[in-house]
């Protein structure tokens, strides 16, 4: 029986260094917790700060998202009257460019 006692003892050996590692490991994670309480302090506060500016700013940005479909519903809506718009301002363009070449051709002949 004192042999199996023997043979048992770099078991008991190895468990207690594992325990003694898990230990230090164990205590150096809580002086990390401990140390960096301060940072996830102000890390939560900045997102719950956060948190409550987007809550706040929620019916805003429904309110502009709805104003922005009205305006893209708009655009479409609008898009004969601002093609036939924008034609008209092309010939128009084009007649006052033509009338200001004739008369720049005629003036110097006066």
């Amino acid at each position: 029986m004192a042999e199996k006692s023997h043979n048992n003892e770099p078991l008991a050996q190895s468990l207690e260094q594992y325990r003694k590692m898990w230990e230090e490991s164990l205590e150096q994670f809580q002086k990390v917790m401990e140390t960096g309480q301060p940072y996830l302090k102000t890390w939560t506060e900045s997102l719950e700060l956060f948190q409550k500016t987007i809550t706040a700013g929620a019916s805003y940005m429904k309110t502009w998202a709805e104003a922005l479909e009205q305006y893209q519903k708009f655009m479409e809506a609008s898009a004969p009257a601002m093609k036939a718009w924008a034609e008209a301002l092309e010939q128009y363009q084009k007649m006052t460019e033509s009338f200001l070449r004739s008369h720049a051709e005629r003036q110097p002949n006066e």
